[in-house]
């Protein structure tokens, strides 16, 4: 493999890791803003004591979020394990 090409595929992979780092970056932070938005329902509504059934929804909403996005980082991962391979 000559430099030319060899430098070309390095630049490839590059931008190819940056897409997808960038990409879970942005699908963590997004989580944490809807994670911390869930929270400060459930302890506002903790306070009220009035609304019990939004009270025990909020946590599985939260858990389903949390399996969503895991699943969706997950999946990102798998593209970059395959994308070292070849």
């Amino acid at each position: 493999m000559d430099e030319k090409s060899h430098a070309a595929f390095r630049d490839y992979a590059w931008k190819y890791f940056a897409l997808h780092a960038d990409q879970r970056l942005r699908t963590f932070n997004f989580f944490l803003i809807l994670a911390t938005i869930l929270v400060s329902a459930f302890v506002t509504l903790l306070k009220e004591e009035e609304n019990w059934l939004g009270l025990s929804i909020l946590p599985f909403l939260l858990a389903f979020f949390y399996l969503c996005f895991g699943n969706w980082i997950l999946g990102t991962s798998n593209l970059l394990r395959l994308g070292r391979m070849r």
